[in-house]
């Protein structure tokens, strides 16, 4: 016996008033905007973080009077300034690279003004996850064997309990689930290569660096280094420094990798 069963998309009634499928309801759109002062800050990954923002009506108008000078989202820890991302505040949303795991940091949306730096919006506090293997270990356990030994279950007061708390430690024999070895094969022959690139330098101290259109974090003497893994192929990294005067530098790097068998 054979039998078919067929399932009918939503959209294929799209034109039949009467298919409960067809919402009925009035139809709004939503708003480009609730008119409030907000600035939120979001955790993406260990790296990334999305934030989006809005201005009340008064707040516009300030946007408006400054909108020729350049607006940055300025990234904070309780220390420190990490970076300032210039944007355009009309965009309403931003993603940023952080390059801050495991650190709490702020936001701050500033437009540079003659007198200095103008905050006009401010995030809630984020801590962003560590980006790597947690430093808590798995517990200890005892073997069935060794939990239900009569050696220790038929003593006085020698339940499993009192073993693992109260009972000499040195006769006891733990088990862990540590993360297992991967080893090569005793009679396989192996030979592995690969490459990493480190880049270091220095700018402007208080300068907005981008490498590729990336942020990258300077220190307060605007020193700042790059970690990368170098594939193989050529690789042309591209660095631009805007300095608050105004002035702007760019310089290019171009990197080969080639591995041969």
């Amino acid at each position: 016996m054979t039998f078919s069963l067929t399932t009918h998309k939503p959209d294929l009634f799209k034109n039949d008033l009467n298919h409960p499928l067809k919402y009925k309801g009035h139809e709004a759109a939503l708003p480009s905007g609730y008119a409030t002062n907000r600035l939120i800050a979001m955790v993406r990954d260990p790296y990334w973080l999305f934030c989006y923002w809005d201005f009340d009506n008064n707040s516009w108008e300030t946007v408006n009077q400054y909108i020729k000078q350049p607006f940055f989202l300025r990234l904070l820890t309780e220390e420190n300034e990490l970076a300032k991302i210039p944007i355009n505040p009309q965009a309403r949303s931003w993603y940023i690279n952080t390059y801050a795991p495991g650190k709490t940091i702020s936001l701050e949306l500033v437009v540079c003004t003659a007198s200095g730096f103008l905050v006009l919006l401010k995030s809630n506090l984020i801590t962003m996850p560590t980006g790597s293997v947690s430093s808590f270990t798995d517990e200890l356990w005892l073997s069935i064997n060794e939990l239900y030994s009569e050696k220790y279950c038929l003593s006085l007061g020698g339940s499993p309990h009192y073993w693992q708390k109260e009972a000499k430690r040195e006769e006891a024999h733990y088990l862990a689930s540590p993360i297992p070895q991967l080893l090569p094969s005793a009679k396989d022959h192996y030979l592995w290569l690969d490459t990493e690139l480190i880049i270091y330098g220095k700018t402007t101290p208080d300068a907005v660096l981008l490498q590729n259109d990336q942020v990258v974090a300077l220190d307060p003497e605007g020193q700042f280094q790059l970690h990368f893994k170098l594939n193989d192929g050529k690789q042309s990294l591209n660095f631009e420094s805007y300095a608050k005067n105004g002035l702007s530098k760019t310089k290019a790097l171009t990197v080969e990798r080639s591995l041969q068998p």
